[in-house]
């Protein structure tokens, strides 16, 4: 299943938000770090654009292609895996992979 990075960042916002419209500090530093990126109070006001010190949707899109996409337009793909052993597997291929593309 392919779906637009939008699409998938709306869905991760509204899953992490519990329904809300807007994201509060900490919220909002709970998700960052759970993607290994370091947050620090003057990125939350850099992505925070109205300044009403909440994350919209829309403001947690744009951090997500800028940081995560760095500025790429990407798609994302879903992958599906019955078996634990595939999905560990899977996941040890792709933190080795992030170690060696930030050594180089």
């Amino acid at each position: 299943l392919d779906m637009k990075a939008d699409d998938h960042y709306k869905g991760l916002f509204v899953e992490k938000s519990e329904g809300r419209l807007t994201l509060n500090k900490d919220s909002f530093k709970a998700l960052v770090e759970q993607n290994n990126i370091q947050y620090d109070e003057k990125g939350f006001k850099f992505w925070d654009k109205d300044g009403d010190n909440k994350i919209s949707c829309d403001e947690f899109i744009d951090f997500c292609k800028t940081t995560l996409d760095q500025g790429q337009n990407r798609k994302v793909a879903m992958k599906f895996m019955k078996v634990e052993e595939q999905f560990l597997r899977e996941v040890s291929i792709r933190d080795q992979y992030k170690e060696l593309v930030s050594e180089q």
